[in-house]
């Protein structure tokens, strides 16, 4: 029986999810048994007794796997399987099929097929390993392609985030700008009117809005400040103010309000507006410390287009600037009307108001300073200065006492000057705040300065709010310097006007050589007009883009960069430039590039490897029948009679059709690794030397022969037949490349393949190699046939003129021996094959080869003969019979023993079966050595490399024969293991 696959061990993996076979067998017991085992392993099958209805059952219900004969009367296997294959790819295909025919094995394969055993099954139980292998390679499929498909939708999520990072980075920086230019912007006014007349003109401005108004919110009801558009809106606006409308909305949520179309509420028009040019309003409330609406600030008729939720975002952070300012400026006005008032307001007001003499001693404290500070006033009047507020902010209010005296003696001097400083101050828990301290000078009728009125309020949260502004501002500047993404800007000539760090890193020139440059400087000449395009399309667009290109670096050498592309656009909505984000992914591609090649090459390994496990799996057996098919053959070409003559011929037919059929099973072991060696140390030159005489002796005379060997070549262990093989295959090869004749070079070298050339190339480990290297000057190949020159069966030379298995026998025996082996070819300008052998350390040894006088001697010593096959045993002793030998023979290990055990004389060398039924040949050899410790042996076996190593017979010091082999073979090695 032949199984292609590894046996594994356990139960079915799909017992528990009761998995679909489908039977396809024209040999109802065949097809009755394997389903009736399935089923009890825990499968459901389904059966169908020829391919017309199997595929009848699988497009009406598909099957999880399938199994199908290859041999039936409607519908072949072949068929079916391409049928299924072009419906399910990935569905597991296994062959069972009495046919022995390699063609047919190889055929299957090519179709689809994913195992392939020989009925009759007689070991049932390795349908199940089979089944379980095909279930598990089919879920390795599945999770693959899941993985892959998850990686695609993450790499697709990633590009996406990045996206979205750049608009919320412009947006966030359009944003700062405007909030920046208008708190600059906005002075501090004394005059609560002149103060609501510059704010409501700064919001209006830097909004875009025409009209607008700033009503105070007080007892009665709400008067009108300022009005960017006079006579649009009341002057006063009674409470309670009407339900739902736009003021009493915001007075009561306290939060800024945005009305997208005021045509859709009547309520706007109960208040006294009317005439407006646009369809939105937005509006603000103005608050105290304590939470209260102080003012409500509104706007309308928009420039360009409706308002927008970003305008409520800035609109809402320059209102907590206005509210502070407006407070401060309400409380002046009051203290202003009265000094009944002023002290009713200064006892109750939320800012602090303090004033002092011209000695800095505290003539009045509001209470409010406890709300402030956490100390009462009278706490305050008793303490040290230095004990709330840090010594440099003390020294700088010293300071303007003391310029205000001296500035009193200059002719010059404002009576009417004041001053509003920044300090910081202690609380009673510790914590520090920041106050606002506006200072305006008392002075008697002669205008001299007799003390001073200190309004200070607690300004924390604007500072906070400053502090995050400028700290934002840095990490935005930190961000850029820091980021490992080039930060590149453009104007609209395409030109460089920012270059970031990680950019000079990525092109290798600096900022000072970037700016001003043209796009050009670091784009590829065909790839000018492919940027240019893209962003202009951005730019009409106003929408941001990505692309991947191929861009120049200083040195000279391509990269390939992610490009993240966008507008920027100023505060007039102009289109000033383009800003890039800009990612090195060269490695990424490179390893992609490595990657897909690694894959082609694995695909190509598990090819070569698959069809060399078929090989291997009929190699015994074509062996065991190739043995008797020789050696009788050449024994009869021997003994044959004159008067036979006419069978001579035939004769001469029959064995020369064996042994071409003894060197396809060799070709088919040699390509698949699977062939037993001998390795010795050699010499490489040396093997070329010594082959070159018979090699021009086989090619022909047209064809040139010019050899360039390299001098002081280290050794390697190789097989000196395979290795002859190889040179004569490729040698071969290239006299039918060149029918005109032409030039056949051979060369040797040593090479160094380092970890970088390892990594690009699957199987190769890093080392010291010898080269063989064949070039021939004939026609060459093209790119495809490239890629198939080693598929074993592939040939383009006509169909009675080549096997396809020469150059796959030559990369089958470089694997064996660990080395590489690599093509080359252009059409028209010949081919080059480069054969790469591992060094060895071993010293190189002469072998002397006895004469051939000694080795065709015959013999007389005794022999014993173990095999279990009858066929080779009766030929191996009718060949040492003819030498000569006394032999003696056994079927198996235990039989040889017993008849030991009775034997009595003397007993020279035991030739026996590697391996064999109860007892393999070097467990019996032990034994035999026990009861004949002079004794040797010679071991022999039709199976492959891998198995018979498994055994321990493939050492340099086990003499070993492989079947089948001739009469010569057999004699000459006997002698030689009995000569030592």
């Amino acid at each position: 029986m032949m199984i292609s696959a590894d046996i594994l061990e356990g139960p079915a993996v799909a017992n528990d999810l009761r998995k679909t076979i489908l039977v396809i067998d024209d040999e109802e017991a065949i097809r009755e048994s394997i389903a009736l085992y399935l089923e009890d392993c825990g499968f459901h099958v389904r059966k169908a007794e020829n391919g017309t209805k199997g595929i009848a059952m699988f497009d009406s219900a598909p099957a999880d796997l399938v199994m199908v004969d290859l041999l039936m009367p409607d519908i072949n296997g072949f068929e079916v399987m391409l049928h299924i294959k072009n419906q399910s790819p990935d569905l597991p295909l296994i062959v069972i099929s009495g046919t022995r025919k390699i063609p047919d094995a190889v055929e299957a394969i090519r179709c689809g097929a994913w195992d392939y055993l020989v009925k009759p099954v007689e070991d049932i139980t390795v349908l199940l390993h089979v089944v379980n292998k095909a279930f598990q390679h089919a879920a390795l499929i599945r999770e693959n392609r899941e993985y892959r498909r998850q990686l695609e939708d993450t790499i697709t999520r990633q590009q996406k985030d990045v996206e979205k990072t750049n608009v919320y980075l412009k947006e966030i920086n359009e944003r700062l700008q405007k909030i920046i230019a208008t708190t600059q912007k906005l002075p501090f006014h004394k005059d609560i009117r002149k103060f609501g007349k510059s704010l409501l003109e700064e919001f209006g401005r830097h909004m875009g809005a025409e009209g607008g108004s700033l009503f105070l919110v007080e007892t009665e009801g709400l008067h009108l400040l300022h009005s960017l558009d006079p006579g649009h809106a009341p002057s006063f606006i009674p409470l309670p103010l009407k339900e739902g409308s736009l003021f009493q909305k915001v007075i009561i949520e306290k939060q800024p309000i945005l009305v997208e179309n005021m045509a859709d509420d009547d309520a706007f028009f109960t208040s006294g507006w009317k005439g407006y040019k646009a369809e939105s309003v937005i509006a603000f409330p103005l608050y105290d410390e304590t939470g209260d609406i102080v003012g409500v600030l509104s706007l309308h008729d928009k420039i360009d287009h409706p308002f927008a939720i970003q305008d409520v975002e800035i609109g809402a952070i320059l209102a907590s600037f206005g509210s502070g300012t407006l407070r401060a400026l309400q409380a002046s006005r009051a203290v202003s009307e009265s000094e009944r008032k002023y002290r009713l307001l200064a006892d109750n007001a939320s800012d602090v108001i303090l004033t002092y003499d011209m000695k800095l001693q505290n003539t009045y404290i509001s209470p409010s300073i406890q709300r402030m500070l956490g100390f009462s006033p009278d706490e305050i009047a008793c303490m040290d200065p230095l004990k709330i507020m840090p010594q440099q902010y003390y020294h700088q209010l010293i300071a303007i006492f003391k310029e205000e005296r001296d500035r009193e003696k200059s002719p010059d001097a404002d009576p009417r000057r004041s001053q509003t400083i920044e300090i910081q101050m202690f609380k009673k828990d510790g914590a520090i705040v920041w106050v606002e301290m506006s200072m305006s000078f008392i002075r008697d009728e002669n205008h001299a300065a007799i003390g001073v009125l200190t309004i200070a309020r607690d300004i924390s949260e604007r500072k906070a709010t400053e502090f995050a502004l400028v700290s934002s501002q840095q990490r935005l500047a930190l961000h850029v310097d820091q980021t490992p993404l080039g930060v590149v800007e453009w104007n609209l000539d395409f030109e460089v006007t920012e270059w970031n760090p990680s950019a000079e890193r990525i092109f290798g020139y600096t900022r000072d050589e970037a700016l001003g440059k043209n796009v050009s400087f670091i784009v590829p000449r065909d790839g000018i007009n492919h940027v240019s395009k893209s962003w202009l399309t951005l730019i009409a667009r106003r929408e941001g883009s990505n692309t991947t290109t191929p861009n120049i670096a200083k040195n000279g050498e391509i990269i390939h960069c992610e490009w993240y592309n966008t507008p920027l656009i100023n505060a007039e909505e102009k289109v000033i430039g383009v800003a890039s984000f800009v990612h090195d992914v060269t490695d990424r591609i490179q390893i992609e590039e490595a990657r897909k090649s690694a894959e082609a090459q694995l695909r190509q390994s598990q090819k070569m490897e698959a069809l060399g496990r078929l090989a291997g799996g009929v190699a015994h057996d074509l062996n065991n029948l190739l043995s008797p098919i020789l050696g009788y053959g050449e024994m009869l070409l021997e003994d044959i009679s004159a008067e036979e003559k006419k069978y001579h011929r035939p004769l001469q037919q029959i064995h020369h059709a064996g042994l071409m059929a003894r060197d396809l099973v060799q070709q088919l072991l040699a390509f698949g690794r699977k062939q037993p060696l001998e390795f010795k140390t050699l010499d490489m030159n040396a093997v070329v030397r010594d082959f070159l005489k018979l090699l021009r002796k086989t090619i022909r005379e047209d064809i040139a022969i010019e050899l360039k060997l390299m001098d002081n070549l280290p050794y390697i262990r190789a097989d000196l037949s395979q290795l002859r093989q190889s040179i004569m295959n490729l040698a071969v090869n290239s006299q039918d490349a060149m029918p005109q004749g032409g030039k056949l070079i051979i060369e040797t070298g040593l090479y160094e393949l380092d970890g970088h050339y390892a990594a690009q190339h699957e199987g190769v480990d890093p080392g010291q190699y010898v080269s063989l290297i064949i070039s021939d000057t004939g026609h060459g190949m093209n790119g495809e046939t490239l890629k198939k020159v080693f598929d074993p069966f592939f040939t383009t030379k006509d169909k009675d003129k080549g096997t396809g298995l020469g150059l796959a026998t030559v990369y089958g025996i470089v694997k064996q021996h660990g080395g590489n082996v690599w093509a080359y070819s252009e059409p028209g300008i010949g081919a080059t094959f480069k054969l790469y052998f591992p060094v060895t350390s071993e010293e190189y040894r002469e072998r002397n080869t006895q004469s051939q006088a000694l080795l065709k001697s015959r013999g007389g010593e005794v022999v014993m003969v173990v095999e279990d096959d009858e066929m080779v045993r009766n030929l191996v002793i009718g060949m040492l019979d003819r030498q000569g030998y006394h032999v003696l023979s056994a079927e198996d290990g235990p039989g040889c023993l017993q008849y030991l055990s009775h034997y009595i004389g003397p007993l020279h060398l035991l030739v026996t079966d590697v391996i064999m039924p109860s007892m393999n040949g070097k467990d019996l050899f032990a034994q035999v050595e026990r009861q004949y410790p002079t004794i040797k042996v010679l071991f022999m076996s039709g199976y492959t490399d891998d198995v018979i190593a498994c055994h321990g017979i493939l050492e340099d010091d086990i003499e070993f024969i492989q079947k089948p082999f001739s009469i010569q073979a057999l004699a000459e090695k006997v002698r030689q293991v009995l000569d030592g």
